[in-house]
């Protein structure tokens, strides 16, 4: 996570604290949304004009990800949410484009620890955490759990 000292003191208000976090999402996204961009381009274009495809297709990892999911990615909605680093929220399924949710989820942790930091401060970052803990894996756990009624036992 990209946090240095001057963005870990605490807010002095509402507006500042958005601010703040604001001013962070838009560098964040600045950082790694054109370069996520970039790659969703080569992923969509390249592979169909440069690069021969003879039989790579045949296995079905590889026609998922550069079949299916490449004529998904190319549609203008799912590749400009996933350049924005926010498909999940728009669109609520993963980003089809290779790899860009992962960036994304990535991205929204950043976000959120940051907000997180900047609205309690470092001396109350731990309590913080440790409240979230149970809910975030438990979440965690519903989302990736097999079956439509699948309960955490944990």
């Amino acid at each position: 996570l990209s946090m240095n000292r001057r963005s870990l003191k605490r807010s002095t208000g509402f507006r500042s604290w958005l601010w703040e976090v604001l001013v962070f999402g838009v560098r964040r996204w600045l950082a790694i949304g054109p370069l996520i961009f970039f790659w969703n381009l080569v992923y969509v274009y390249v592979p169909e004009t440069v690069v021969p495809m003879n039989n790579v297709l045949k296995s079905h990892g590889l026609y998922t990800w550069y079949g299916e999911q490449r004529d998904t990615c190319e549609h203008p909605a799912h590749m400009l949410s996933s350049a924005l680093l926010m498909h999940t929220a728009i669109m609520g399924t993963r980003s089809p484009c290779h790899n860009s949710d992962i960036f994304e989820g990535l991205f929204q942790v950043d976000i959120f620890v940051f907000m997180l930091v900047s609205a309690t401060g470092k001396s109350r970052m731990g309590y913080a955490a440790v409240a979230l803990w149970v809910p975030a894996v438990m979440s965690s756990y519903m989302i990736t759990a097999p079956g439509p009624h699948a309960v955490f036992n944990g």
